[in-house]
């Protein structure tokens, strides 16, 4: 299973869409990250890919919070941007 946490709907439809091209048939998406946190929180996943800028939650402050628990210290996340700003990009990594 993998989990999309974008809060573009669009974005989500092109990332679901990459993944599906990619023979990823078991994808759930979330627009809301706190839902999404909530969600992984209580259930192991193969990967998550994250906005890094949203509201409420970026994906910087998810996938920190995500790393204090025990079931996702070692689940691969990757994050996604649209931003150029060199600042963001550095705190992504």
């Amino acid at each position: 299973m993998i989990v999309i946490i974008d809060d573009s709907p669009t974005a989500l439809v092109v990332l679901k869409s990459f993944a599906g091209e990619r023979g990823l048939r078991e994808v759930m998406t979330f627009t809301d990250p706190v839902k999404a946190l909530d969600y992984l929180m209580q259930n192991a996943v193969d990967a998550i890919v994250v906005d890094c800028t949203m509201p409420t939650l970026d994906g910087i402050q998810l996938t920190q919070r995500l790393r204090e628990s025990e079931q996702h210290k070692q689940t691969p996340v990757i994050m996604v941007t649209g931003s150029e700003d060199a600042e963001t990009r550095a705190r992504a990594r």
